[in-house]
């Protein structure tokens, strides 16, 4: 919805009945159409369709509207992936980046990456939103160390986690910039995961990993993807299996 019309447009009825969900979805439009500083409180009722004091009553505050709605970005994404359980963990991260393209078009999706990526204003969104998908992958990963799929030490886990989060915010900008859409992430997507899983993935871990580009009916082996065959993947000192006595 174009913001003039969201702006003008007043809902003649009220929908107490839409769940916390389905207000952040329809009051997400705002901040596709809008800065985080130009939107409203009054803007985002209105697009939601509910009265701004139904509004305060769930979400109190813009900013705290904002956090729900990236948040909710990456519950969306985790429970898409939980659909299908993967025998290897550590799958669920290609997934994961796969839902990501795939969903692109979803309004809340692109809310959140512009709250996001809208750091250079000093909000606090920002930060907020990189800092639900370190948590995720976080815990990907230390899932995935636990099951034995990743070379080093648990106290890594975190500074891996955030480049894994920053390099696909940087590939975001990268999309935007350069095509004016997202339309690039899809290509671009698996060189992020060839670049940095072969440092911290063990050679036998890393062949089972399966990339499946968006629109596309079959998968595609990352080991081979990548041009690092499994049999010949380097195991840098800075994630070593502990010496085994």
């Amino acid at each position: 919805m174009p913001k003039e019309v969201w702006r003008k447009t007043v809902s003649s009825q009220s929908a107490p009945h839409l769940s916390r969900r389905e207000i952040l979805e329809a009051g997400a439009r705002v901040f596709v159409d809008v800065d985080y500083d130009e939107a409203t409180m009054t803007d985002i009722s209105r697009s939601a369709g509910v009265s701004e004091e139904k509004l305060r009553e769930v979400f109190e505050t813009k900013e705290g509207f904002a956090e729900a709605l990236l948040e909710q970005s990456v519950v969306d994404i985790s429970m898409v992936v939980a659909r299908d359980p993967e025998p290897v963990i550590l799958q669920e991260l290609l997934n994961a980046g796969n839902a990501l393209v795939t969903r692109s078009d979803d309004v809340l999706q692109q809310a959140s990456a512009r709250l996001t990526l809208e750091g250079a204003n000093g909000h606090s969104n920002s930060w907020n939103g990189l800092r639900y998908w370190v948590q995720y992958v976080e815990g990907i990963l230390l899932r995935s160390l636990k099951n034995g799929e990743l070379m080093g030490r648990c106290t890594e886990v975190r500074t891996v986690a955030e480049s894994i989060v920053s390099s696909f915010a940087g590939l975001r900008l990268i999309s935007l910039a350069s095509a004016g859409d997202v339309s690039l992430l899809g290509s671009r997507m698996p060189t992020l995961f060839k670049t940095i899983l072969p440092s911290i993935t063990p050679p036998g871990t890393l062949e089972r990993l399966r990339w499946r580009p968006a629109g596309a009916s079959g998968t595609t082996a990352l080991a081979g993807l990548t041009g690092y065959p499994a049999s010949r993947t380097a195991q840098p000192a800075s994630w070593h299996h502990p010496q085994r006595r």
